[in-house]
């Protein structure tokens, strides 16, 4: 692969904003204003499915908000409650192997 298509392939990528994009989006959502793009200003578009969908814990849903200009999005998750249950099961997990409990390791559940 060329550099002029490494350069037309990375155009034409979909990528999430930065963090601090993220977190002003996050912000003109919470005060009821249309979401506007941190980096051009263009108001950014719902797409009713989220490229994370296979991310998401299940239950959850998900869309995103996409600048056209940027080519950048930004996932919104609504979490139901089995999700957030979801979470907190998987963390514990985790958390509980990567403390190696033997009862763990006893049962085969961890490689030793």
């Amino acid at each position: 692969m060329n550099r002029h298509e490494q350069l037309r392939r990375s155009a034409l990528t979909w990528r999430m904003f930065a963090r601090d994009g993220g977190f002003e989006i996050q912000c003109q959502l919470r005060d009821g204003r249309l979401p506007c793009c941190p980096c051009c200003r263009q108001i950014l578009e719902a797409r009713l499915d989220s490229r994370l969908c296979k991310e998401l814990p299940l239950g959850a849903m998900g869309y995103d908000l996409d600048c056209r200009g940027c080519r950048r999005f930004f996932c919104v998750v609504r979490h139901t409650y089995r999700s957030v249950r979801l979470l907190r099961m998987r963390r514990f997990v985790a958390a509980v192997r990567a403390v190696g409990h033997p009862a763990l390791r006893s049962a085969a559940m961890l490689p030793a």
